[in-house]
């Protein structure tokens, strides 16, 4: 309830000319960012562990967090359980970053235009790429989550209509950017660079640094 409240009310402060848009897109951008615990948390069913036919929870808590990121629950839920089971192998979702940290970046960068491609058109873009996808995910899945897409697309076509597109940029689209850059670096990036070890305590490292503990 905190988060997309938080996000939803930073949103009215600034279309209400109440704060700066470049001070809304920031604080928006980790609001957006600490959606990913609602995700993780659901994912690891550790909102509502037992009994299991209240499991529903854990999946609508999932949507609340994936909706704040601007990608489909069934996309971060398959791919953080594959990362557990495949950790720093080639079938771990998260080794599409390893590398150096520019080309984290890079690969962020490049990574941005395509995030507004709704999964299903992959259909219609590649065929390989789409099968690739249903090698992963069920039809179902691939169906849900072009949802956010579509909702995110349709968000900016009304913003074009409208002459909101910058608030479009600053307010949803930057801050959900910057929110996956942040994850990249923080969760898939630093804890297991360079990727290189697959045992049970090598695979993951922990960094100590000033002020990690904030996020």
């Amino acid at each position: 309830v905190t988060l997309p409240g938080a996000f939803a009310r930073f949103v009215w402060l600034c279309m209400s000319k109440s704060l700066p848009l470049w001070v809304c897109a920031i604080a928006l951008s980790y609001a957006s960012f600490a959606h990913y615990t609602l995700v993780h948390e659901a994912v690891h069913r550790n909102v509502i562990a037992q009994p299991k036919s209240l499991d529903w929870v854990n999946t609508i808590v999932g949507w609340i967090g994936a909706c704040g990121l601007g990608i489909g629950w069934p996309l971060l839920q398959r791919t953080h359980v594959l990362h557990h089971s495949f950790v720093n192998t080639n079938k771990d979702p998260d080794i599409s970053v390893k590398g150096t940290f520019v080309e984290l970046v890079t690969k962020w960068i490049k990574g941005t235009p395509t995030s507004l491609v709704p999964p299903i058109a992959a259909k219609y873009i590649s065929r390989e790429g789409y099968e690739s996808l249903e090698g992963v995910f069920s039809k179902r899945d691939i169906q849900q989550s072009s949802v956010i897409s579509v909702f995110t697309l349709i968000l900016l076509a009304l913003s074009l209509a409208t002459a909101h597109v910058t608030d479009w940029l600053f307010l949803l689209f930057i801050p959900q950017r910057v929110a996956v850059l942040i994850l990249m670096i923080f969760f898939q990036w630093l804890p297991h660079h360079p990727f290189d070890r697959t045992d049970r305590y090598g695979a993951t490292r922990i960094s100590l640094w000033l002020g990690g503990d904030t996020l």
